[in-house]
């Protein structure tokens, strides 16, 4: 369980990028439940050697993530395939 912002986005430990939705609540207002080892991506700390905050660059790579398959096992695959990449 953690307190975050709207719009902070989540690094799970599968490797998926998660965004707390915008519910115009005050700082610290979501209660929500993480998997062990989920880290929060800093919108102020920038990323070695790029100009990007990790914020930005997570936003960058959900934009990428596309599933191809319309089913549960399509999505796992697609998934592991990530992972092991």
């Amino acid at each position: 369980m953690a307190y975050v912002d709207d719009g902070e986005l989540i690094n799970t430990p599968q490797g998926q990028i998660l965004e707390v939705p915008e519910e115009g609540k005050p700082t610290d207002s979501n209660l929500v439940n993480l998997p062990e080892g989920s880290r929060v991506l800093s919108d102020t700390l920038k990323v070695p050697g790029s100009k990007e905050t990790f914020a930005q660059m997570g936003k960058r790579l959900m934009s990428k993530q596309k599933t191809k398959g319309k089913d549960k096992y399509a999505e796992n695959s697609a998934m592991l395939n990530e992972m092991n990449d």
